[in-house]
């Protein structure tokens, strides 16, 4: 679908000759996987949370120039920015490749959306290419107070082998 379409990989084999054996390649994203995390807070009414919300990125630039010389993603300079809908991936996660540039602004980046209540993480953020940026927000009553902890960040999260 549309979040497999959205990723780019790239790899190079340089001062190879022509002959039967196969070439390995070592592949390397060139965009950013951004993965959204639901907590329950002590606080939320409710057993669980619900398993059919709807998680937006918002103000990001969607369109990406690709250098094929040396696989780098640049989103495009003029880029209308525009809202991302993360893919569900089980256990309360949201998933979103998004194109590596620098949210410098403090302003609506993730919006959650669960029985009719939205629930919105303002932040100046930077997507890297290749990295798999973590966050995780806890789901409390008052959606004014959802807490956010920006975690970890995993390099070339998936790389795959081609031969």
């Amino acid at each position: 679908g549309g979040y497999e379409a959205s990723d780019f990989l790239w790899a190079s084999a340089k001062k190879q000759t022509a002959g039967n054996d196969a070439v390995a390649l070592k592949f390397k994203h060139c965009m950013s996987k951004f993965t959204i995390r639901l907590i329950k807070g002590e606080d939320y009414e409710g057993d669980e949370l619900p398993q059919d919300a709807e998680v937006f990125i918002h103000n990001t630039v969607p369109d990406a120039t690709i250098d094929l010389s040396v696989g780098i993603a640049t989103k495009t300079l003029y880029g209308t920015e525009a809202t991302l809908k993360a893919k569900a991936a089980g256990n309360n996660r949201y998933t979103a490749i998004v194109v590596p540039q620098r949210i410098t602004n403090r302003r609506p980046l993730v919006e959650v959306v669960m029985r009719g209540v939205s629930y919105l993480m303002e932040s100046a953020f930077v997507f890297k290419p290749g990295m798999h940026h973590i966050v995780s927000l806890t789901i409390t009553k008052n959606p004014e107070q959802v807490k956010i902890e920006i975690g970890g960040e995993i390099e070339n999260w998936e790389t795959t082998e081609e031969s």
